[in-house]
This record gives C-alpha cells, sequence and structure tokens, in this order.
C-alpha cells in the first residue's frame, strides 16, 4: 500500500486525501491545527491518520503532498525532507508552485541542497489539466482535421468570497493571478503555445478596493495568428462590454476557433453519481451543423493514479516547467493594467479614470 503524506489539510488537500482514500492509498495528515479538537475530530472521521514526526516507522517512504498556500511551500518541503526518516518518493505541490520570486529562489535552494547531497526526489506540480481526456480529444480532433487555432478563449470564474470568509487560500501576492490563471496557461501550453509569446500578451486586473479578495483578470493578445482571451473573476462581479455584471455561477470553459469550426469544452459536469465530466460542442462553421458528447473527465482522480502508479510525464508537471509558468504570471503581475470597481451597484460602467497601479 501507498503512503500519502499531506501536508496541509485546508479545502484542497481534503478533497485530495478523499481521493486518495478512493485510489486505495493510506493518507496521513500533518497540519499545524492538530491542537484543535474540531480538526483531530474530523481527521478522525475520515479514516486520515495523524502523521507524528516522533512516532514514523524506519521503513515507511511516503509520497508527499503538499497542500498549503503557495507561499509556504519552500517551508513545507524544508520540512519534509529534514523530517521524515526517508526521503520521499515524490513531493506533488499545488499550482502555482511558488507566489513570488523571492518564493521561488528559497525552494530552488532547497531542492539544489539536497540534490548536491545525492538526494533527488521528483517534484511534481498538481497541474490536472496536462491529463484532462476532453482536452486530448480536442487536440485529437485538431490534428485529424489538420486545423489550427485561430481563436483560444479561456474563462475560469467562480465567486469564491464565501470560501474566503471561510478559511479558503486567496493567494495575495498574485492576487487573482495565483488562483485560476496558472491552469489557464497549462491549457494554452496543451495547444503549443509557448511560454516565451505569453509574456507579450496583455492583462488587466480588476480590484474592489473596499475588499482586496474581490478581483478579475483578464488577459488578451495574439501569439502568431491565434488570438487569446483569458478570462478568471474571482469575486461577485464580472465584466461583460465594460459593463459590471454579477458573477452567480461557476464557469469553467474553454473555446476553440479554426477556419472551419468552434469547439466548446465546458468542464466539471457532475451526474448524479457526483461524476466529473466535460461536455464537447462541436459547430461547422459552413453550414452551422452542431454536435456534442459528454466525456468522463475526472482530471484530479487521474493525475494522482498517474502519480501513484509512477506514470507521470514530467515535462510539463515538472519543476522546470511550473516555475517557468511562475515567471508568466510574474510578468503579467508586472506588466498588468489595474483597475479599481465599484461593485455597488452592479452594472456601472468602468471608469477610465480609475486606472492605478497594483504594484
Amino acid at each position: 500500500m501507498q503512503h500519502i503524506l499531506i501536508v496541509g489539510y485546508g479545502k484542497i488537500g481534503a478533497i485530495k486525501a478523499e481521493i486518495w482514500t478512493r485510489l486505495g492509498a493510506q493518507v496521513h495528515i500533518y497540519d499545524r491545527r492538530y491542537n484543535s479538537s474540531i480538526f483531530r475530530n474530523v481527521i478522525e472521521q475520515k479514516r486520515f491518520s495523524l502523521f507524528d514526526p516522533e512516532k514514523q516507522d524506519d521503513l515507511t517512504s511516503f509520497i508527499v503532498d503538499i497542500s498549503t498556500p503557495a507561499d509556504q511551500h519552500a517551508a513545507a518541503l524544508r520540512w519534509a525532507f529534514y523530517t521524515l526518516k526517508n526521503p520521499p518518493k515524490v513531493v506533488l505541490i499545488e499550482k502555482p508552485a511558488v507566489s513570488s520570486v523571492v518564493e521561488k529562489f528559497a525552494l530552488l535552494e532547497i531542492v539544489n541542497s539536497f540534490a548536491m547531497n545525492g538526494i533527488l526526489v521528483p517534484i511534481i506540480l498538481n497541474e490536472s489539466y496536462y491529463v484532462s481526456t476532453a482536452l486530448r480529444e480536442l487536440r485529437k480532433l485538431l490534428e485529424v482535421n489538420a486545423e489550427s487555432p485561430l481563436q483560444i478563449n479561456i474563462e475560469l470564474s467562480k465567486n469564491r468570497l464565501s470560501d474566503n470568509d471561510n478559511g479558503r487560500f486567496f493567494d495575495y501576492e498574485l492576487g487573482a493571478l495565483g488562483i485560476e490563471t496558472p491552469h489557464m496557461v497549462a491549457i494554452l501550453q496543451y495547444f503549443n503555445i509557448t511560454l516565451e509569446s505569453l509574456k507579450e500578451l496583455q492583462p488587466h486586473r480588476y480590484i474592489d478596493p473596499t475588499r482586496n479578495d474581490n478581483q478579475g483578470i483578464t488577459v488578451t493578445g495574439k501569439v502568431n495568428d491565434c488570438t487569446i482571451s483569458l478570462a478568471s473573476y474571482l469575486g461577485n462581479f464580472r465584466l461583460s462590454n465594460h459593463d459590471i455584471r454579477s458573477n452567480p455561477a461557476v464557469t469553467r470553459s474553454v473555446m476553440v476557433r479554426t477556419a472551419q469550426r468552434e469547439y466548446h469544452l465546458a468542464f466539471d459536469i457532475l451526474d448524479v453519481n457526483n461524476t466529473h465530466h466535460t461536455k464537447l460542442i462541436v459547430t461547422d462553421l459552413i453550414t452551422a451543423k452542431t454536435t456534442q458528447k459528454l466525456i468522463k473527465d475526472n482530471h484530479l482522480q487521474r493525475h494522482l493514479a498517474d502519480i501513484l502508479t509512477n506514470n507521470v510525464q514530467e515535462q510539463y508537471v515538472g519543476l522546470e516547467n511550473s516555475l517557468a509558468i511562475c515567471d508568466v504570471l510574474f510578468t503579467w503581475q508586472a506588466n498588468a493594467v489595474c483597475k479599481k470597481i465599484d461593485t455597488r451597484p452592479i452594472g456601472t460602467v468602468i471608469n477610465a479614470d480609475k486606472e492605478y497601479t497594483c504594484h
């Protein structure tokens, strides 16, 4: 049986603990809130073990799943390397790998110092869209039809304010860039858009000055002949033709337009058995004929299953590419045009005079 050590039992740590268990692994939890009776009761009810560094045996080797906020990844990795009796088999780190340049160098310093002592541990980013069945099918359709994208629109939005109020992590270093934007960059890589070319796109950040986690981000521009538009609204507003609208629903969609067809993916559709699917809609632009299908697509579970079976392709989820994605985020953060948003009342027009510097 594989042993998983989850470092940080927040919302995403709890979700992955359930998946690891379904996959047949023994889950152990380490969290700073050990002294909370509520926390201990939750762990006991979920059939997970509390990890005690003083009671670990000499034989167990863990897959370490770091599910802390991004600005704590380096510290969590250092703790794992110095605390565990045996080096981890694999370290899985939540996206983004780091939230600042300072954290990037701190993480690299830890990895390099242990590598110099012969401790080489694969470090994998938890970027599950690389193994999405639906994305693979869409890419295959493009290849079979000999089509190239002329336009790619991606939106990953959700009003997270209530989640944040209940303790969910918000990346205050990167803001809206640090939550869903890494996923969008990963999806663009799936269609052979290079990270260096993405740095030339123009980001806009929209921030409610009365509540800093009420944010949105758009990134637009052109890479070669392909027009790219990214959007992620993480609060109670979204933009439509420069008007502020409410943001009531979760949107997780990809649109790819070619000269012949338009392809739409809608992620995270749950059936009655709580099984994840993605809807693929294909429209022929000449005949206007539309076809659609549901694709079973629990990409997070598939990614974790691949780690358990040592079936991970590290080209995209390895540390080097993960940090290169962070470099794109840092560039967008430095180049972003920022606007304060007055969300009271929803429906007011953005005032161009409200631009200001985010950093």
